[in-house]
């Protein structure tokens, strides 16, 4: 789903215009990439956990000419799931 028909579901649950809940959503986004940005984890109980790693450089070889390339790290956003939501999608996953 995109993020459009989200708002449009929220918009019709709650009774809000959809303008209103889209700057809830960019709000709330940012404040997300605003804090993986810092390193801090985002929590969301009963979701799950966003984090970010960075991977450590490696060595790489190159079998075109032999040599050893380094390779630089990367970051990572990681997510782990909550076990409540696990529970709910073998629930209703079937």
């Amino acid at each position: 789903m995109l993020k459009k028909d989200y708002v449009d579901r929220i918009s019709e649950s709650l009774h809000m215009t959809k303008k209103n809940v889209s700057l809830v959503f960019d709000e709330l986004f940012s404040l997300f990439i605003d804090d993986l940005s810092h390193q801090k984890k985002v929590v969301i109980s009963g979701f799950g956990t966003f984090e970010v790693k960075k991977t450590e450089p490696y060595d790489v070889y190159s079998p075109v000419d032999g040599s050893i390339i380094k390779d630089v790290s990367v970051t990572r956003v990681y997510f782990k799931s909550s076990n409540q939501l696990k529970k709910v999608l073998k629930e209703r996953i079937k």
